[in-house]
């Protein structure tokens, strides 16, 4: 009973200290993702590491010459780099031929010089392509180099071209991109323009921003020129001719609109002015008026910044108004 007992017990810690050893075998995995417009194709490759990080890669993105042709390709420079992350070597740029993108790269950071680089979805570079045919570009993914040349090189030494599943190379999946920006059309935020503009940095793109150049303001509902964060009234337009429509333009470019004599309203927030009155109709300028012009025009007097009345003008009456 005991000698039965001992070699289970024996059986049991050698399965135990073989489990405690298996090892993972590193690999790495090369694929790439992208887009297509009418015009171009924009393809991101990435790699996702196993147990290793990465000293080196080599890939070639292979394309039919008679659906594209490259028009540019860059490496992440911020990532595969010989230096110190700022100041770097320049080694190696990418090659094109009639039919493949050919990158390769390396991390050497002097800070660290052994460590290489790995995780999941790592970029590797982006290439750009130029529709040449009506058909939906299609690539493929391969070493970069064969013969005796290590493309996959890890921190720890491996040459994973050599090793048993040590590179897969996945598929190249493209969606399709109308304003060809490089973002997918179910997630284009300006559909039409590129999302990547964005001169202010509010992350409204440019195309889609009524006022690109201020941080501040994107949106202007009621067309008045005065964004929906600084606009009290961000639903009707500040000027409204009595009987008639309502306007965005100063109160000068109305006056210079009107054949005859009428009524003006005027939201009690806006500024409006410089005025010239040099026609020969008759005005009346009412100000003081609230977002929906209720009949009675009791609000903080509307600002005029400066009124000139010519000689050959009409009669002007102006009714809660302010002129500075």
């Amino acid at each position: 009973m005991i000698n039965r007992f001992s070699y289970i017990f024996a059986t049991l810690l050698v399965l135990m200290f073989s489990a405690g050893n298996v090892q993972a075998v590193p690999n790495v995995n090369v694929y790439g993702s992208g887009t297509y417009s009418d015009s171009n194709a924009i393809v991101n490759i990435y790699a996702t590491t196993l147990d290793c990080n990465l000293m080196s890669f080599g890939v070639t993105l292979n394309f039919d010459p008679a659906d594209v042709s490259s028009s540019g390709v860059s490496r992440n420079n911020a990532v595969w780099y010989l230096g110190d992350g700022v100041t770097n070597s320049v080694y190696m740029s990418p090659a094109v031929d009639v039919s493949g993108v050919k990158m390769i790269g390396g991390r050497l950071d002097i800070a660290n010089p052994t460590d290489g680089y790995g995780g999941p979805d790592i970029l590797l570079g982006q290439m750009i392509f130029t529709r040449v045919s009506a058909n939906v570009p299609a690539f493929t993914l391969t070493y970069a180099e064969g013969g005796t040349y290590v493309n996959y090189r890890t921190a720890a030494h491996e040459d994973l071209d050599t090793m048993p599943g040590g590179v897969v190379f996945g598929a190249v999946n493209l969606v399709p991109d109308a304003d060809g920006d490089g973002v997918p059309d179910s997630s284009d935020v300006c559909p039409g323009f590129d999302d990547n503009a964005d001169a202010d940095g509010d992350l409204v793109p440019d195309g889609c921003d009524a006022f690109p150049s201020d941080p501040a303001e994107d949106t202007d509902t009621d067309g008045d020129g005065i964004g929906n964060n600084g606009d009290p009234c961000q639903l009707t337009m500040p000027i409204r001719k009595q009987g008639g429509s309502d306007y965005s333009q100063g109160l000068q470019a109305v006056y210079d609109l009107q054949p005859a004599t009428f009524t003006v309203k005027i939201q009690s927030n806006y500024l409006s002015g410089p005025l010239r009155l040099d026609k020969a109709i008759d005005i009346t300028i009412k100000g003081g008026y609230d977002c929906a012009y209720s009949p009675v025009n009791s609000g903080a007097p509307t600002v005029i910044d400066s009124l000139i009345i010519d000689y050959q003008s009409g009669a002007v009456t102006i009714d809660n108004v302010s002129i500075e």
